[in-house]
């Protein structure tokens, strides 16, 4: 498969605010283990949209606005 360049046009960046401890942290775990863990929860997500827009999603609203993204490629 070949990979064209990067559409910077359409890049949103995102910072995910998730339950921590001393033990549950991604110092101590794998990114998997640590999404897919019982304890883990996300609080809300900071958006910075390519428009320069940002947002705050809360916690309850994150599903349905990362299934607004389904169809785009989403990068970790």
């Amino acid at each position: 498969m070949k990979i064209g360049p990067l559409d910077t046009r359409k890049i949103v960046v995102t910072d995910f605010e998730t339950y921590f401890d001393d033990e549950f942290t991604l110092r101590k775990m794998r990114q998997e283990e640590y999404i897919l863990d019982k304890r883990f929860k996300a609080h809300g997500v900071a958006v910075a949209y390519h428009t320069g827009k940002t947002d705050w999603i809360e916690g309850p609203a994150i599903p349905k606005w990362l299934k607004s993204y389904r169809k785009h490629t989403i990068v970790n």
